[in-house]
């Protein structure tokens, strides 16, 4: 049997593209296909096939395993306690996450631990809603009447489906304000600590810079994001800058490299400054909350410090591979987050077009040291056009448009966003370091003048080009389509012969669709209408 090469690649890859078909088609219509795909393995190895072609064998199998796992669960876990919906009953439940400010509303993930009114022992997780904050900590036992109420399932990507990858199968609104009890905690779990060292780190921050470069650096360090102004927040929207403040593989590659930078100047071997940087990523993440994103990317950087670490040299495919198999097998749901799928389409994309792209655009220049130099200038653009290539089907589905105003933002903006979150994290550090808090002070100034420069350059971005770089509406669809046809065809046609002029015109035909959506939307009228089924 012939080996097979990236296997991680295959079985993560696959594992998790069940997942998201499975998200996509219902638990009334995964269980059929879970069934067809487990028959067709015996008979593949009845055939051979595993012989002749064994990458197609591990597909197979990892996909036959995905859908599996997700049709057990859905059985097993979701639907004994969707009998709950609708009613109102008397709850016992353990609070697992920090307050979210949403809408007027506070909401927490809560673990039900019994019904009262029936009597019953369970263990699911809710999103636990309340008019004010409660006074709970992460850990405590609050008591109180709720009803229990479904997500919005509109089929794919639905709120359902979002809301599952984060844990919680339905929510709870606490319907009697008068009667809530709340018992501390005897021991505290991990996530209150990991939560109290953020509220620290958002504390010091806010202490030492101004509001809006404060929460601009929070949100970048520890993925706080409540202290935003929704002016700001909409800049950054607006600007195409939003995956700036959320902490993904960007970050955690720059903090992964400034950690071993950091060692090797200090003088420790890169051996040992790469096993201390693993240490450190997995701080990290604890304290950033270990959200789906954080742990991909996290896992992605602890790879490949393995591999200097061992003496090898990681595939970064391979890395992406093992990441995604890891998260979806520790959450079979997590195919319905879009953050996740937002993160893992663009580090995807970066892999896979960003040396085609870079070759395309500096293979004629035939001095190392000026190509080399032409390639840390095209970086950010070529890194940001190859992120939105591979975000681009998923923002059509979930949002409707797809912005390229990110690609100039990110030229004026991304260097200034490396040294910011460098200097922030010493900042950061040293704060919270009483015999070292003097030592801040450069740090905070460096900082403070970096963030300052990122809100006004995304202001700019925003005010000057309002959606001008945007896909989006009924052509959005037609002309990205059109696009990915054309590449594709000219690649195959051209056999990789001159492709600069291939996308040189597949980014004149992005820039005819997007010219003509913005004048033909430019000349309607839009209605918004808020629907919510609880005030």
């Amino acid at each position: 049997m012939r080996a097979v090469s990236r296997p991680a690649v295959y079985i993560g890859f696959s594992y998790f593209g069940a997942l998201l078909l499975a998200t996509f088609l219902g638990e009334s219509v995964t269980p059929y296909i879970a069934a067809a795909l487990l028959l067709s393995v015996p008979l593949c190895f009845v055939f051979r096939i595993h012989r002749r072609h064994p990458a197609r064998m591990l597909v197979l199998c990892a996909a036959a395993a995905g859908t599996t796992v997700f049709s057990v669960l859905m059985l097993l876990t979701v639907r004994p306690a969707e009998r709950y919906l609708g009613n109102t009953y008397c709850i016992r439940a353990v609070i697992e996450s920090e307050a979210e400010a949403y809408s007027g509303n506070f909401r927490y993930t809560a673990r039900v631990r019994s019904i009262e009114d029936t009597g019953q022992s369970v263990d699911f997780s809710v999103r636990l809603s309340h008019g004010e904050a409660l006074p709970a900590e992460i850990g405590d036992t609050v008591e109180c009447t709720v009803r229990f109420v479904p997500f919005l399932d509109d089929g794919g990507l639905s709120s359902r489906a979002a809301q599952l990858a984060d844990g919680k199968l339905f929510a709870a609104y606490i319907t009697d304000y008068e009667q809530i009890a709340v018992t501390p905690a005897a021991q505290k779990p991990p996530a209150y600590y990991s939560a109290a060292v953020r509220a620290q780190v958002r504390d010091s921050l806010l202490r030492a810079l101004p509001k809006d470069e404060a929460a601009v650096l929070t949100a970048m360090l520890v993925g706080l994001r409540n202290d935003i102004s929704d002016a700001l927040n909409s800049a950054y929207r607006t600007a195409g800058a939003s995956h700036i403040l959320v902490i993904s593989g960007m970050h955690m590659a720059i903090i992964a490299q400034f950690a071993l930078g950091a060692l090797s100047l200090l003088g420790v071997r890169r051996k040992y400054a790469a096993g201390i940087s693993i240490a450190f990523i997995l701080a990290f993440m604890a304290v950033s909350g270990l959200s789906a994103t954080v742990v991909r990317s996290g896992i992605m950087q602890i790879i490949l410090l393995t591999g200097i670490l061992i003496g090898r040299k990681a595939d970064a495919l391979n890395s992406l591979g093992v990441a995604i198999l890891f998260l979806a097998l520790v959450n079979p749901f997590c195919a319905g987050d879009v953050s996740l799928l937002l993160s893992f389409s663009a580090t995807l994309g970066i892999l896979a077009l960003n040396p085609r792209m870079m070759r395309a655009l500096t293979g004629r220049v035939r001095n190392v040291r000026r190509r080399r130099r032409l390639q840390r200038i095209l970086s950010p653009a070529v890194t940001s056009v190859c992120a939105i290539l591979g975000v681009m089907p998923v923002q059509l589905y979930v949002f409707g448009s797809v912005s390229f105003s990110a690609v100039l933002t990110s030229i004026l903006v991304l260097y200034a966003s490396a040294w910011l979150l460098r200097f922030g994290l010493l900042a950061a550090v040293f704060l919270n370091i009483p015999f070292l808090a003097p030592a801040a002070a450069p740090f905070v100034f460096l900082s403070g003048l970096l963030a300052k420069y990122q809100n006004a350059v995304v202001r700019w971005m925003a005010d000057a080009f309002p959606n001008t770089f945007c896909i989006s509406g009924p052509y959005a669809a037609p002309t990205v389509l059109l696009c990915t046809v054309f590449l594709l065809c000219g690649l195959r046609l051209f056999r990789g012969r001159h492709t600069a002029v291939l996308y040189t015109l597949a980014a004149g035909v992005l820039a005819f669709g997007m010219a003509a959506n913005w004048y033909l939307n430019g000349r309607g009228t839009r209605l918004l209408i808020y629907h919510t089924p609880l005030a």
